[in-house]
């Protein structure tokens, strides 16, 4: 049987290391686009379009990625805090527990 093993620490660093991956692609694929974009002047006729719709595709799958990827940081983020929270209500609950078995 698999066992998991959740750690609030590990997921917010998770949650931090997606999100500079997210800024470092998005910082990289501006700079490919920097570069493509010029060559769109050198073509005439059916291979502009084509590179034009090429780049317009290409436009919106990036953007879909870059989404994506900010989804899963601040899932992870907000897992991370979450757990947090059920772990003090549990540590709290055991507590009051404990307190009322002392007292019989």
């Amino acid at each position: 049987m698999t066992q998991y093993e959740v750690n609030a620490e590990a997921m917010g660093k998770a949650s931090v290391d997606v999100a500079r991956v997210r800024d470092q692609l998005v910082g990289q694929l501006n700079s490919l686009r920097g570069q493509l974009e010029p060559l769109q002047g050198q073509w005439k006729g059916e291979a502009s379009k084509a590179f034009q719709t090429l780049m317009r595709s290409w436009g919106e799958q990036t953007l879909k990625l870059n989404n994506a990827l900010g989804v899963i940081s601040d899932q992870l983020g907000q897992s991370g805090k979450s757990y947090i929270r059920r772990e003090q209500q549990a540590t709290e609950g055991m507590s009051s527990i404990r307190a009322g078995l002392e007292g019989l």
